[in-house]
């Protein structure tokens, strides 16, 4: 559990990776966008209102560019 350590007053950090085509490649990432969206809740749900510190896919915004997608 991330929420349970030597210091209670540490705040987590998480870095979100699933986007579809993650990496160019099916298969790797979320299946397509209402998979992704599934996903994404489930994550943002298990947070329960806690603080966190959440990295949400880094480097997504390169995925419609390098991967050939005409739209974002």
């Amino acid at each position: 559990n991330a929420y349970k350590g030597d210091n209670p007053n540490a705040v987590p950090m998480f870095v979100a990776y699933n986007v579809p085509l993650l990496n160019c490649n099916e298969g790797n990432g979320a299946a397509n966008g209402a998979a992704y969206q599934r996903w994404i809740d489930n994550f943002v749900s298990a947070l329960a209102g806690r603080n966190a510190i959440v990295i949400v896919e880094p480097d997504g915004l390169s995925v419609p560019v390098n991967c050939g997608m005409s739209e974002a």
